[in-house]
Parts: C-alpha cells; structure tokens; sequence
C-alpha cells in the first residue's frame, strides 16, 4: 500500500447492491452524508491516516487507535450504535505465506463503514467486485455479512492444502523414513497451530455477532453470520485434526527411526559376540613368547584355522538355536 491519500477506496452504496466511486479528496466530507451509506477504505500505515481518521471524520479516540493499533487480536465492541470489529484473512498476496494473515479492522455504524488494514486483503477486493457487478452489499450489516463470508470463504482453501499436505505425510512415512519428513512434519504443525490461533478467537467474535442488538444487523445477516459461525467450527476442527495427525506422524516417524537404530546395534551387538571368541583365541596365539604350542610344527596354522571355523560354525549354530539371529 504506498497511495498518496489515506483513503484507498470510497464509495457510496445505493442500497440495490451497487456502488458509485467517491473521490478521495472529498471522502472525509461525504461520510458526514447520513443519507446514503458511505465506504471508506483506509491505509493506516500513511502518515495522514489518524488525522483522517480523529479530526476529519471524527471517530472516538478509542476507536482510531484501535483502528491504528501496529498489532491486533480478533474482537469486537459495540459503542453507541456503532461496531468496532478487527478479523483476520488469510495473505493470498503474491509470494506470501497464508498463515502470516492479515488484519482487517472496521467501524461500522448504520450510515457508513471504516474499514482499514496495513496490507492488501483480497476480501475487500471482492466486495468491490460485487459492487461493480450490481451484486454487492446493501446496507452495513450486509457489508459486514459479507465481509466475514468472504474472509472465511478463502481460508477454505489454505486449510485444504493442509489437509492434503498432512496426508502426504502420512503417506510418506509409511514407504519411507526420511529425516525430511521430519522437518516437513514441524512446517504443517506450525502452520496449523499459527491457523487455528487466529481464527478461533474469531468464532467467538461471530458467535458474538449473532446474538447482537444493533438495529442494523438483520435476521438475516444472522443466518448468514450462523452458516458463517459452522466454517469456522469446522476450520477449527480440521486444524485440531491436522495438529494430532501431525503428531502421530511425528510419532511414528521416531518409532521407524528408532526401529532402524535397533536393528542396526543388534547386528553389531551379533557380530561382536560372533568374534569376540575368535578375536580373543587369535590375540592368545600371537602373543610373542616362548612355549607357544604348535610353533615347530608346520600343521600348526591350518589345524588353528581349522579350530577357528569350527567354533564360528558351532556359534552361529548356537545363535540360531537361541533364536537371536
């Protein structure tokens, strides 16, 4: 966002699901407009936003440094028939992660909306989309509506690639026991715990919502806000899904690995055992000192060799008796 104005975007809504463009100059004066409801769109990261926001259009204090705040948790607050309301979306701006969300904040009253964010969100875009298209909102508790389906509508597909992700996994580490695997493992259990941070503290906010008293806020925006409230449980649940079958992958995945390192020290543990004995007769024998038997007779070396195949045969004998190899 680097606009030379505060305001992004300003409209005025008709309240047939169209939308004519207000200049941005002349914004702040149009919003006093109780007639007609207005949409402003604000930068908070330009200069002149909290003068736009406290002096020219007049907000409570408590309001524009909510709408300004530098960090931001999923709430909201009723004030004087107005609505302050901060949610989150998923980042679908090219070359962005999806779980570093971003921020949109809103003060909604029954004539006009603020909405305002420090980075581009692709709900807002939507929404001016429907406008042009003569499908948009009509009212402020259809923006809001609206808003939240949209927001939620896109993480749809962020929570599906985790879910297809984790069963990737689950694949992979039943043909393979791959140290990657751990480190993929750890990236979609983050990410999925980063998800669910976020989004569950906005259910509470739609559940919120629901039982509203604003005027503004119809039976059915709150159908709306009901079918709205069931994605959200139902992100929620597959993140919760997602984190356990991570760990269970994690699990797993130590127990292969661990499996293997066994396997591996009981064939060393076997191979020591099998040439302990024969090590300690071939150190006996080469010892340097007088009286060694064998020494003058020319058999010697091939009768000992012979000796010392015969205790490995008679090892490996009693090793497979035993049950151990």
């Amino acid at each position: 966002m680097t606009e030379s104005h505060p305001i992004i975007h300003a409209f005025h809504l008709d309240g047939e699901g169209s939308a004519s463009p207000i200049p941005v100059e002349k914004a702040a004066e149009a919003a006093q407009d109780k007639s007609r409801l207005t949409w402003l769109h604000i930068n908070v990261l330009h200069p002149g936003a909290l003068d736009l926001l406290e002096n020219q259009l007049g907000l409570d204090w408590l309001i524009a440094e909510a709408l300004m705040a530098d960090e931001t948790r999923p709430r909201m607050m009723e004030l004087n028939e107005g609505l302050l309301i901060i949610l989150r979306g998923v980042n679908m701006n090219q070359g962005a992660e999806p779980e570093d969300m971003v921020s949109l904040r809103a003060w909604i009253t029954e004539y006009g909306v603020i909405s305002a964010g420090r980075r581009q969100l692709k709900a807002t875009a939507d929404i001016i989309e429907k406008l042009e298209q003569n499908m948009g909102p009509c009212g402020a508790g259809e923006w809001l509506t609206e808003m939240c389906v949209e927001l939620y509508d896109h993480m749809q597909s962020a929570v599906t690639t985790l879910n297809e992700t984790t069963d990737d996994l689950e694949d992979r580490v039943l043909v393979s026991q791959d140290e990657s695997i751990r480190e993929s493992i750890i990236s979609t259990r983050k990410r999925a715990i980063v998800f669910r941070r976020y989004i569950s503290p906005q259910r509470d906010v739609i559940a919120r919502l629901q039982t509203s008293e604003l005027r503004w806020i119809s039976a059915n925006d709150k159908r709306r806000l009901t079918e709205v409230m069931d994605w959200l449980t139902r992100y929620v649940e597959d993140l919760d899904a997602i984190r356990e079958r991570s760990q269970v992958i994690k699990d797993e995945l130590a127990a292969a690995m661990n499996d293997r390192l066994n396997r591996h020290l009981y064939l060393l543990s076997i191979v020591a055992a099998v040439s302990l004995p024969l090590g300690l007769l071939t150190g006996l024998f080469g010892i340097n000192i007088g009286g060694m038997p064998g020494v003058d007779d020319g058999n010697a070396f091939w009768l000992f060799s012979i000796l010392l195949v015969a205790l490995l045969v008679l090892e490996i004998v009693y090793l497979r008796k035993k049950g151990w190899i």
